[in-house]
């Protein structure tokens, strides 16, 4: 096995490992603090509806794709993502200006990067 090949299996396990963790997390603090605190559903529904941006973000097809590569990558060209992800120009245009302006609280420090990192 090439070290490169090494390499990148790490990270796609790292990557899937922090991922799980993530969903644990998540999880474990929702049934902790649901035996504290019981919530109506109501309430419960307007909390989920209030992530749905969050989530639209993370399961449109490239953008996790995109964040990656500038975590990995810092400052890329515009042709450098094509040819990394092997993504068409329109597609690529349209993803990195909606990841540019998007406006949540958990992400907005990683797209103010993004905002950054496309004017450079």
């Amino acid at each position: 096995m090439s070290n490169g090949h090494f390499f990148s299996e790490n990270i796609r396990n790292i990557i899937e490992s922090n991922l799980d963790s993530i969903l644990l997390g998540i999880s474990n603090f929702v049934e902790e603090n649901l035996e504290k605190q019981p919530i109506e559903m109501s309430e419960l529904k307007n909390i989920i509806q209030s992530l749905e941006g969050s989530f639209d973000l993370l399961t449109q097809r490239w953008n996790l794709q995109i964040l990656y590569s500038l975590f990995f990558k810092g400052r890329l060209s515009f042709n450098v993502f094509k040819k990394i992800l092997g993504i068409n120009s329109r597609t690529l245009s349209t993803k990195l200006k909606n990841l540019a302006t998007y406006d949540n609280k958990p992400f907005q420090g990683k797209i103010q990067i993004l905002k950054i990192k496309m004017t450079l």
